[in-house]
């Protein structure tokens, strides 16, 4: 059942061109069959975007870090309800899909090396309370993947298959059924950050 998969997890990097996009429907069961995806242009203009020198921040810092005024008690949202969580939380999965986009497009830019990290930081922190703890452990493996990487080019292949991961585990709408399944997807994972990390 998780053949398909679990051949992904044990290839080396593949070329841009080649990355797969996996059906992680068999890994998890709930996943209904939706409209396939358009292709993705927004990463197709920025890919020509000339890298700052002196400004190698993405554009989607929090307000702390790009100097924007901090908010003041009356502004601190209170929790998000289940139905304003789900619209959040398929707006973060599309930026960090988008953000993912972009690095292919230039894999040795910090900047979209970062964006890309604190896509899947906001999501590792915020899943697990509204019911989503594979999608906050999956991300939690790519935020660990992206910090590991420094000078050295990223794996693009393991970063698709986190996305990938994270993009169905949302779509189960955090049923249990597929827990033991998500488990070994997230070992899986893991596992490849983990042996990538001991080769540094």
């Amino acid at each position: 059942m998780m053949r398909t998969f679990m051949r992904l997890l044990t290839r080396r990097s593949l070329p841009d061109e080649e990355l797969p996009t996996p059906d992680l429907s068999r890994i998890f069961p709930e996943l209904r069959r939706s409209e396939p995806e358009g292709n993705d242009t927004a990463a197709d203009k920025d890919a020509a975007e000339p890298e700052a020198s002196g400004n190698d921040e993405p554009a989607n810092l929090p307000a702390a870090e790009t100097g924007s005024p901090e908010m003041n008690g009356d502004d601190i949202p209170g929790p998000l309800e289940p139905a304003e969580f789900s619209d959040w939380l398929a707006g973060d999965l599309e930026q960090m899909r988008e953000n993912f986009h972009a690095l292919r497009d230039l894999p040795t830019s910090p900047r979209r090396i970062r964006a890309l990290f604190l896509s899947a930081h906001n999501l590792r922190g915020t899943a697990e309370p509204y019911g989503y703890p594979i999608i906050g452990r999956i991300c939690t493996s790519l935020c660990r993947l992206l910090e590991d990487i420094e000078d050295a080019e990223p794996d693009l292949a393991l970063i698709n298959l986190h996305v990938e991961a994270s993009s169905a585990a949302a779509r189960t709408g955090g049923a249990a059924a597929s827990e033991e399944l998500a488990d070994t997807v997230c070992r899986s994972l893991e596992e490849k950050v983990d042996l990538r990390a001991a080769r540094r």
